[in-house]
């Protein structure tokens, strides 16, 4: 199996991948504050079997999904 692929053949940018963003404990405050944080990590994840397809901690990755 592709390492960027889950069982289904799907990879990241399709509609079937969702995304869980990690936050360190002062983002999580300032999150349910209501205040945007970045992310310390992202992992993208398929809706249909749950497998993490990839995981990134890269800054322009991560400012793409500030508040989200």
């Amino acid at each position: 199996m592709d390492i960027n692929k889950c069982e289904y053949e799907h990879k990241k940018g399709l509609s079937h991948i969702d995304f869980k963003c990690h936050y360190s404990g002062w983002g999580l405050f300032w999150f349910y504050v209501g205040i945007s944080a970045k992310p310390i990590k992202v992992d993208f994840i398929c809706s249909k079997c749950g497998n993490i397809i990839e995981s990134s901690t890269e800054d322009e990755i991560l400012k793409k999904y500030v508040g989200r």
